[in-house]
């Protein structure tokens, strides 16, 4: 993870797309090859492959995610095709971006440490732009672009990608300085199942002062522990800082945040309910602070705890007053709940809240979508099955890939026995289901975009 602090303006930065669809099309040709070899036409079969593979990296290479400050571009061969058939633009400028949001996903887990692999995806006017965090440039994109953006246009960890987003070796050796053990000898000293209580008398068994500036720093490295993965560490760095500012509802967010993450990656539902538990804590500390309740309202929506999520933005918005992240949520928990009357009205309370066009742009959208959904049983009925029809397709495009893979199990024993009748079984097994399966992905992708609202008239 790298991230620049010094970005020139009007720089270009570039970051390669996500291959896997290009090594997906790779493995599909050499299969394709495969094939024409098993049936005696070796030569062209070397050919083809050789010729994909090249094709692929080139064009692989191509697809890029491009920011210059003003604009964000996706460029390549296979973007420009794809956008014929699904309508999505290819370029936007950045004061367009109505939402980003990004996911962490788990890549592999060594001690305490995590090491996550971040997808941001950018969104506004029919566009979307995902960068990917294992592509070189990604910190310095992200350095380049969210400041530029509004905090209600960026989701929870976006918000912390943009503040807390530093090189792993540097987090470390910063944590080292400030006397934080490694994770290996943390480990384990959050899973302890002595009651809350005790070990909160053991740690203030000592009196300690309050110290607000060496409370900030901890609280800025814990965060840059905790994005960067090193968990147990920043667990333990947060535990120091609130024992200095034990009052601080943000920095008992964080840490309940953080427990959020090592329950993840630990599969622990005690963890989780400590992490809550936590969080409740924060609730407590938050009086009328909006920004804070506003986001926990939606980790708790975004960990699945859907009735905290409720109770939490309610409060924000009787005790604090509406605010666009605070109805955006409650607009969220009312879709969840079928409530399309309750959607309208809090998308609408929405757009007259902010000031920017993009977010009104967006809010906009989703009113006339959902009074569309609302009054329209026709349309609602086409949406329904459009949906319906993309989660067939995700379930057939998953089943008919196992098959394939067990097409060539099949190809391999009867190559191994000299059973040509079942070598060949396999071959055609293999070949319909991979046929298949790109068919469901290639469709999945052109009924990703809803049903444009002016298609069916009233």
């Amino acid at each position: 993870m790298a991230r620049s602090k010094n970005v020139k303006r009007g720089e270009q930065i570039s970051v390669r797309s996500g291959a896997g669809g290009y090594v997906a099309a790779a493995l599909a040709v050499m299969f394709l090859a495969a094939l024409v070899s098993h049936i005696g036409y070796a030569v062209a079969a070397v050919a083809v492959c050789v010729s994909a593979w090249i094709t692929v990296a080139v064009l692989a290479f191509r697809d890029r995610v491009v920011a210059d400050g003003r604009f964000i571009t996706r460029t390549g061969l296979m973007p420009r095709f794809a956008s014929l058939f699904t309508g999505r633009r290819l370029r936007l400028r950045l004061c367009q971006i109505e939402q980003v949001e990004t996911m962490a996903v788990q890549r592999f887990k060594r001690g305490g440490s995590v090491f996550y692999a971040y997808r941001t995806t950018l969104r506004g006017r029919n566009a979307a732009f995902t960068v990917p965090s294992n592509r070189g440039g990604y910190g310095r994109m992200i350095n380049a672009i969210f400041p530029k953006l509004a905090d209600d246009v960026l989701d929870n960890r976006s918000i912390e990608l943009r503040d807390h987003f530093t090189e792993r070796q540097l987090v470390r050796r910063r944590a080292a300085a400030s006397g934080i053990p490694r994770g290996d000898v943390l480990e384990g000293t959050f899973r302890s199942k002595r009651p809350v209580r005790e070990r909160r008398s053991e740690s203030m068994a000592v009196p300690i002062e309050p110290d607000p500036d060496k409370a900030a720093g901890l609280r800025k490295l814990a965060n840059e522990l905790r994005v960067a993965g090193f968990l147990v560490q920043s667990l333990e760095t947060f535990r120091r800082a609130i024992l200095l500012q034990p009052q601080n509802g943000w920095l008992l967010f964080e840490f309940g945040r953080c427990m959020l993450s090592f329950a993840a990656s630990e599969r622990d539902n005690a963890l989780e309910r400590r992490a809550f538990a936590i969080m409740r804590l924060a609730e407590q500390r938050a009086g009328a602070d909006a920004d804070l309740l506003s986001r926990l309202g939606e980790s708790y929506f975004h960990a699945g705890n859907w009735r905290r999520a409720a109770i939490v933005f309610r409060r924000s918005v009787e005790t604090v007053g509406v605010t666009f992240r605070a109805v955006r949520g409650q607009a969220e928990i009312a879709l969840r709940e079928g409530k399309f009357a309750h959607v309208i009205h809090n998308f609408s309370t929405a757009q007259s809240l902010t000031e920017m066009p993009a977010l009104k742009r967006w809010a906009n959208t989703e009113i006339e979508y959902f009074s569309r959904l609302n009054a329209d049983e026709e349309y609602m009925e086409l949406e329904i099955s459009r949906l319906n029809l993309i989660d067939t397709l995700q379930r057939l495009s998953a089943s008919t890939l196992k098959i394939a893979v067990a097409g060539l199990f099949v190809i391999l024993g009867g190559t191994i026995i000299e059973e040509p009748t079942a070598a060949d079984l396999g071959w055609a097994i293999s070949t319909i289901s991979l046929i298949v399966w790109i068919g469901a992905k290639t469709f999945c992708g052109i009924l990703s975009s809803r049903i444009p609202i002016d298609t069916v008239t009233e």
